[in-house]
């Protein structure tokens, strides 16, 4: 049983495992020009968990146990500083930020808004609706969902008008 240890130094984290984190900084700081801190301590763990926290920010790897002090492993971090004791892949996973969601839309959705427009534009313009839903229901799926959805906003536009 030891010590995971997290030494920041511009911009960097040193990722180690040691049995005394102070003696192991002194080593750390022998020959570094730049000050070193601890930022963050897993205490009493088994040396594997040092492979966990490697594994789980490879794409962040500088060089060595070096890694960019960035994003996910500054946000897993600050949970120790916190209290956590994310010791287990599962556990590192659980305090990592969620993903942000994509940006990427579906082309046809964007297919589909261009088509909403349109049909709202020709009927401001005083295209007749009964003509225009005609047209747009005859021309495929895409049009079709874009009466079905101007239909649900608009109820009005399907009831049967009493005769007079």
């Amino acid at each position: 049983m030891g010590n995971v240890y997290f030494v920041k130094c511009s911009g960097l984290v040193k990722i180690g495992f040691a049995s005394d984190v102070g003696e192991r900084l002194s080593q750390l700081q022998t020959g570094n020009p730049r000050g070193l801190a601890v930022v963050a301590v897993l205490t009493g763990v088994l040396p594997s968990v040092e492979k966990h926290y490697h594994r789980a920010f490879a794409d962040l790897r500088e060089r060595g146990e070096c890694f960019r002090f960035e994003g996910r492993l500054a946000a897993v971090i600050k949970h120790i500083q916190g209290g956590a004791r994310p010791v287990t892949p599962a556990a590192i996973a659980y305090y990592l930020p969620l993903p942000k969601p994509s940006k990427i839309k579906d082309p046809r959705q964007g297919e589909v808004g261009r088509l909403h427009g349109e049909f709202r534009v020709r009927l401001r313009h005083g295209e007749k609706y009964a003509a225009l839903r005609a047209e747009f229901m005859a021309k495929g799926p895409d049009h079709e969902k874009v009466v079905a959805a101007y239909e649900r906003k608009h109820p009005e536009l399907t009831r049967a008008k009493k005769p007079s």
